[in-house]
């Protein structure tokens, strides 16, 4: 299996269990935060999904130093949990048809600007799952302090 496929998996598999987090969050808790400074549950939502807009657009330009956010996304609603996952729907799966233009050589040799300082594609979509990954735990938290259901993800 080509190192793409795999990283794809790894994005998507990320994916499914956030989507079964989200879909968990009851709607009378989507503005509950932790604390005045933390995101709400549904901004921790939309921060998620968007990203994936957010990063074809950095590995497109090879920068994220230039990246608007209200010019990628504009000023939108929160509505639901289950608009956030609808209105992110297509640019997921644009994301992931990008992604398997490349090849492992090209997984290797893309150079990323990052702020963190420069970064191969292969580490940047790895770093990209984990980052979904670490906010959905946080949401089984929030969750769990909420004392509400959470979904099985394991």
């Amino acid at each position: 299996m080509q190192t793409i496929n795999l990283a794809i998996k790894n994005l998507e598999t990320a994916r499914q269990k956030s989507l079964l987090v989200f879909n968990a969050i009851p709607h009378e808790h989507i503005h509950w935060k932790m604390d005045a400074e933390s995101m709400s549950l549904i901004e921790t939502v939309r921060h998620l999904l968007d990203c994936d807009k957010w990063y074809m657009k950095n590995i497109q330009d090879r920068k994220n130093d230039h990246l608007d956010y209200d010019e990628l996304f504009g000023n939108r609603p929160y509505i639901s949990i289950e608009n956030e996952i609808e209105m992110n729907q297509k640019a997921h799966a644009d994301f992931i048809e990008y992604l398997k233009t490349f090849s492992d050589e090209a997984l290797e040799k893309t150079l990323l600007k990052r702020s963190s300082g420069m970064k191969n594609l292969d580490t940047f979509l790895l770093e990209i799952a984990y980052h979904e990954a670490y906010h959905t735990a946080q949401i089984q938290v929030y969750l769990r302090i909420l004392n509400t259901p959470r979904a099985n993800i394991w």
